[in-house]
């Protein structure tokens, strides 16, 4: 008897327990809260539903944006009368009322069509309109013979990337957007002859650091979004969508 106890006991100790392993994309959907990392990258995992309903949400705010600065950009004009000369001032009031203009009729188009066809043209649409802008008055102060370097104007790429932060986006769609942005800025260092200058790696380097932060709040707000639509629209037990989301695509088809 203490002998087959004795077998026993060893038997149990030589068992080996596996331990379930762990893959690294288990690793990352558990710090994105469950989620993939081709939720977060692309749009060809998510529904035909959220795709509308996050087009419209971004559509919304892309209006917004588009016509507080439709206001914002002409009225900054009395800056422009104290610090610039007349001829560079009358350059920079047409180019605030053409950027005005346009972005009114930006908010226009944002407000008649709301689908993700139209908020692939829309939303680069609206950063690129502000970043020509940015451009051309660049160009227009470089011809300025003192060193007088204005912030509302130097400053507006680093802003395009911290406003591009109000939008969930994924991230293959928001390395898009901040080429847009950063191709047109880094062609002024260029033309201006500054490329390999200590000043423009330090333009550069804010400008990586302001697109790190808005990418991540970008992440935050799409993973957020994705989490409650799913919640509202999937069965726990089937997995399958309610009767709502349904009846809105059956009407839509």
């Amino acid at each position: 008897m203490v002998n087959n106890k004795n077998n026993e006991r060893r038997k149990t100790e030589d068992i080996v327990i596996e331990k379930p392993t762990v893959s690294f994309c288990d690793r990352v959907s558990v710090l994105l809260a469950g989620f993939q990392l081709s939720d977060i990258f692309s749009t060809k995992n998510h529904s035909d539903d959220f795709n509308d309903t996050r087009a419209y949400f971004i559509l919304g705010r892309l209006k917004l944006m588009a016509y507080a600065f439709a206001i914002l950009v002409p009225l900054s004009f009395v800056v422009d009368v104290m610090l610039l000369e007349k001829s560079q001032m009358e350059i920079m009031f047409y180019l605030r009322i053409i950027l005005a203009a346009s972005l009114v009729f930006l908010a226009f188009l944002c407000k008649k069509k709301t689908t993700p066809v139209a908020l692939n043209y829309l939303l680069p649409a609206g950063f690129l309109l502000p970043v020509i802008f940015y451009a051309l008055t660049q160009l227009v102060l470089s011809e300025q013979n003192n060193e007088l370097e204005l912030a509302g104007y130097s400053f507006m790429p680093y802003l395009m990337v911290a406003m591009l932060a109000l939008f969930p986006l994924t991230i293959s769609y928001s390395f898009i957007i901040i080429s847009i942005i950063f191709v047109p800025f880094l062609g002024v260092e260029i033309y201006l002859g500054q490329l390999l200058t200590l000043s423009t790696f330090n333009k550069i380097w804010a400008f990586s650091m302001f697109a790190g932060v808005t990418l991540w709040l970008q992440t935050g707000q799409l993973l957020m979004l994705l989490k409650l639509y799913r919640e509202s629209t999937l069965d726990l037990l089937t997995g399958l969508i309610n009767r709502r989301v349904l009846m809105k695509r059956l009407d839509k088809e």
